[in-house]
């Protein structure tokens, strides 16, 4: 592995504000899990802004469930034994499909890619490509020497943004833009280290716990379920009225229908099996959704 650490630029005036230092000590030991959606419509016609203290406002996009995604040690996953370098994994389980994994080298000097796609379209890397390096703050770059299955190549990242993520699944702050000379943008998230966003020239991902995305977008209020868990009876508090939906973690949607009033509504969860689901609302004020569990 060879990369060379560019000098520090200057991007805007403000840069001397607070901003989200990305450090090796964000990892979470257990890793992270959340749920995976896929951009299929309302992408930003322009990348998002540079500077800090951006407001990055893609409230227009819609989101598709495709499953989940576990940010967790490599250890314990079924490729392992075949990338003996590789101590963190990225795995993808899209519904309906199967799973994906890309690993990792992680280090207090930064991320390095192992391997992607595995099993269905193994990217194997002899030279790992760093995506990461620690610690990162805003206008810091570096450029990467890495080879993969189609020879060496040499990618930049820099750190050109900080700020807050407005979507349909909820407002995210102190979130790092790195984009690279490649055409990917990833959107970290720094306690817990994840990424959060992710986009590439073919799709654009979102990885997002369900607890913690309750949309608030235009002034919305907050949605709460309760009791929570239930067993037969649930009740819904903070959604207008609206069409609303129940899906299962896996993006099946298992019960439909709508709300005449505002207020507090009882709901008959009796039919559900066992297992946690998302109640989701689209009032004209945004998508509103809740985690719940049915005993």
């Amino acid at each position: 592995m060879r990369f060379a650490t560019l000098p520090s630029f200057l991007l805007c005036a403000m840069a001397a504000q607070a901003q989200v230092t990305l450090e090796f000590n964000d990892l979470v030991a257990s890793g992270v899990q959340t749920n995976m959606y896929l951009l299929t419509s309302g992408a930003p016609s322009a990348p998002p802004s540079d500077g800090v203290n951006q407001s990055w406002n893609i409230t227009g996009a819609t989101w598709q469930p495709i499953g989940t995604m576990h940010f967790r040690p490599a250890t314990g996953t079924p490729y392992a034994a075949s990338y003996p370098a590789a101590n963190w994994a990225w795995e993808f389980n899209f519904t309906g499909i199967g799973i994906e994994y890309l690993y990792m080298q992680i280090d207090n000097t930064g991320v390095y890619v192992v391997a992607d796609r595995v099993p269905n379209a193994t990217v194997n890397y002899t030279d790992t490509k760093k995506v990461l390096q620690f610690p990162m703050t805003f206008g810091n770059s570096f450029s990467d020497l890495y080879e993969g299955d189609s020879g060496p190549a040499t990618v930049t990242w820099s750190y050109s943004g900080h700020g807050t993520l407005l979507t349909t699944l909820g407002n995210y702050p102190d979130l790092a833009k790195v984009a690279s000379n490649e055409s990917d943008i990833v959107f970290w998230n720094k306690a817990p280290l994840y990424p959060m966003v992710v986009a590439m020239s073919s799709s654009i991902r979102a990885f997002v716990d369900p607890v913690t995305a309750i949309s608030e977008v235009n002034g919305g209020r907050t949605v709460l379920a309760y009791p929570n868990p239930c067993t037969d009876r649930l009740m819904i508090d903070g959604v207008e009225a609206a069409g609303w939906r129940i899906t299962d973690l896996n993006g099946r949607t298992v019960r439909t229908g709508s709300f005449v009033a505002t207020g507090v509504l009882e709901m008959d969860i009796a039919g559900l099996e066992s297992g946690s689901y998302l109640f989701l609302s689209d009032a004209g004020t945004g998508l509103r959704m809740v985690r719940f569990s049915k005993l």
